[in-house]
């Protein structure tokens, strides 16, 4: 007899609960499916058409040891203090400073247009500025490298390995608007040997080896960041501003 009475409240309540859900599910469904209005990604609206390299804000001191024989060759005359300078990273001034800014600069242009060139698709003219934050590499005979001396300069402690520190700034070309930055970037050689068929290589753009791997793996990290940057939809250029 209860089971008769009871019977319909159940089916009532039964109903109510499965119309409750299904406007719920409509709702979230409703949501769903309007999402947030994205401006396009600036990859799809730039394209590179100069990489401009400034170490106006790099930290001292600046040194490849690579380069070194070769900057000596072509700018001679220095005294034995000079040369003892230059080996500490200290004396790296005038023609010497030219040089070795311009020798670091054929290896960084090259590797960030390879890796920057392809992922920009769009029309209007993109300004690239590498702010080289640093570039420290020793001689592999160097003292401190043969007997594992830490090294300081000014209070500050050199690295024990190369490195390569950079952030990359984009412009608009046209206005000379940075509308975004990635990084600081930074890259050292632990001397990590890599197994063949580990990732890709890096083309050779000058005699420096080391020199040349440190800007290949900033230059691809920088285009990885400025990918992730863009697919974030947090920076959107609109052009029509302008």
């Amino acid at each position: 007899m209860k089971q008769s009475i009871l019977s319909p409240f159940f089916l009532r309540a039964v109903g109510m609960i499965s119309t409750l859900m299904t406007v719920l599910m409509l709702l979230l469904a409703g949501c769903q499916s309007t999402p947030e209005a994205v401006g396009p990604s600036y990859l799809n609206q730039f394209q590179v058409s100069e990489i401009v390299v400034d170490y106006s804000q790099v930290e001292e001191p600046l040194r490849v040891a690579d380069l070194e024989a070769r900057i000596k060759r072509n700018v001679g005359g220095d005294t034995p203090l000079e040369n003892l300078g230059t080996q500490m990273g200290l004396a790296n001034r005038g023609e010497v400073r030219q040089q070795l800014e311009a020798g670091i600069t054929a290896n960084i242009v090259p590797h960030m247009r390879d890796a920057l060139a392809p992922i920009f698709t769009g029309t209007r003219p993109l300004r690239a500025v590498v702010m080289v934050n640093s570039v420290f590499i020793r001689s592999r005979a160097s003292l401190q490298q043969l007997t594992g001396a830490k090294v300081t300069v000014n209070g500050e402690r050199r690295p024990d390995n190369p490195q390569v520190i950079a952030t990359i700034v984009l412009y608009d070309q046209e206005t000379g608007y940075p509308f975004t930055q990635v990084g600081p970037i930074r890259k050292i050689d632990d001397g990590t040997i890599i197994i063949a068929g580990g990732g890709p290589k890096a083309p050779s753009y000058g005699p420096s080896e080391r020199l040349n791997k440190l800007a290949f793996e900033v230059a691809q990290a920088s285009a990885q960041a400025i990918r992730e940057d863009a697919a974030s939809g947090n920076t959107v250029v609109n052009t029509d501003q302008f």
